[in-house]
């Protein structure tokens, strides 16, 4: 199949690095400096190099050579094996990155104690505090996932669990935002809660551009973790973001209400508050 959304679940999953300086931000000295600077010159360099290689094919190489021969790059190189071990590095950083970025954030779970069964990963080196645990359970997992068939079965699944990611992620901005919570403070000057807003409606629109049931399936799991996280976790030590929104509503009322001219009807009110 060659539809656009399998094309799609099989391209994603292979630049989504742009979370890995944000996964990996506890080992950064100055990780607000260093993840912006860092995830733009990455995907600025990346997309360079993609525009290079499509006029680059597009000039030098035959249009029907482009359409059938699949391993047309091989053809065209040099040598063959210069393709081959730029696809295994690609591979096998993508593959580093993303098993060391999620080991992190489970050793970082773990610590909290939001998910108890997994307070064994909590514990790191003696040396860095790698989270080896983590990466043994994270490599375990990604096996699983090989073991499931070919890459048909396999990038749809996670191609949908990116996009969920990146739903929450623009949501949480755009509602840090509007909230108004002081410790938000974004250093992306042209920064505006729409543009995240904007990102989450288009990623969760393309999880059921891709496939339906798939995006309903993932938007279960992820309400079913919320509601164990809600009714087992203890957040009274952690800030919610209902109760910045909730704040900034109320102080948007008062100062509504402080403008309105008093009238005679509301004095029931006064009374009761002297």
């Amino acid at each position: 199949l060659c539809d656009l959304p399998h094309v799609f679940s099989f391209v994603f999953p292979a630049v989504v690095g742009m979370m890995e300086g944000a996964n990996l931000s506890g080992d950064l000295a100055d990780p607000g400096r260093s993840i912006p600077l860092g995830t733009i010159g990455a995907v600025s360099t990346a997309f360079l190099c993609y525009v290079l290689l499509i006029f680059g094919q597009a000039g030098t190489l035959d249009r029907g050579a482009l359409q059938f021969d699949l391993n047309v790059m091989q053809h065209a190189c040099v040598n063959q094996y210069f393709v081959v071990l730029g696809i295994a590095t690609a591979c096998l950083s993508t593959a580093l990155g993303s098993m060391f970025g999620s080991a992190r954030i489970m050793q970082a779970l773990a610590r909290d104690q939001i998910f108890p069964p997994l307070r064994i990963f909590s514990k790191g080196s003696a040396h860095g505090d790698e989270p080896r645990r983590a990466l043994v359970l994270t490599y375990l997992l990604a096996q699983c996932g090989l073991l499931v068939g070919g890459i048909d079965a396999v990038a749809p699944i996670l191609t949908n669990f990116f996009l969920v990611t990146y739903t929450l992620t623009n949501a949480a901005a755009a509602l840090l935002e509007l909230s108004g919570v002081p410790n938000f403070r974004p250093h992306w000057r042209v920064y505006h809660w729409g543009l995240s807003l904007a990102g989450a409606a288009l990623t969760l629109g393309a999880m059921f551009f891709l496939n339906y049931v798939f995006a309903l399936i993932t938007i279960a799991i992820v309400v079913l973790l919320f509601v164990y996280i809600y009714c087992a976790f203890d957040a009274s030590r952690w800030p919610d973001i209902s109760q910045a929104l909730a704040f900034a509503a109320a102080r948007r009322l008062l100062l509504a209400l402080r403008r309105a001219p008093d009238d005679a009807k509301y004095w029931r009110p006064s009374v009761l508050l002297l």
